[in-house]
């Protein structure tokens, strides 16, 4: 049994989709595929959860507030807006202006705001609890030869650690 984190399956996922399978041989296949189909429905659930917190009404809030950042939000010579530590630059003399259109829009769009905080809390739990994943075991001497770490950090969640695989390894 391994556990994971479910933020972690879903990235777990899109590394074994990603995985150049090429060359490996059929118990690495197995095992791969098998892990991929037990994956599906953790990660389904993952989706599920998030198009809980983005309803249309959410979608139509944020899209408000993205036109309203980008109305005020400077632009550099060639037109293109500054962004500095990931944000929107909002220059001192528009940014009273920038704060009542913001607030409007939450104050006008309170309980949907206050809703998707607490949706996005339970969302942010949710996706720390740790799940039970069973995976089909393979021998270490399946594993192909010349392996990067990352390839090897990712098939190494089928490897056995019987004493008897670890004995044969030494």
């Amino acid at each position: 049994m391994v556990k994971m984190k479910r933020i972690e399956v879903v990235e777990f996922l899109k590394k074994l989709n990603g995985l150049e399978l090429k060359g490996m041989s059929k118990f690495i296949l197995f095992a791969v595929d098998s892990a991929k189909k037990s994956l599906t429905s953790t990660v389904a659930e993952y989706a599920d959860k998030e198009r809980e917190i983005y309803s249309p009404e959410f979608v139509s809030f944020e899209t408000a507030r993205q036109t309203i950042v980008r109305s005020y939000a400077k632009k550099n010579e060639e037109g293109n807006f500054v962004i500095v530590d990931g944000n929107f630059v909002i220059e001192d003399n528009v940014r009273e202006s920038f704060a009542k259109d913001i607030e409007k829009l939450m104050q006008d769009n309170k309980d949907l705001v206050e809703l998707t905080n607490g949706k996005m809390l339970e969302f942010d739990k949710f996706i720390a609890e740790e799940v039970e994943l069973s995976f089909v075991q393979v021998s270490f001497k399946h594993l192909p030869e010349n392996l990067d770490s990352e390839v090897y950090d990712i098939l190494s969640k089928f490897v056995k650690e019987s004493p008897e695989e670890i004995s044969a390894i030494a």
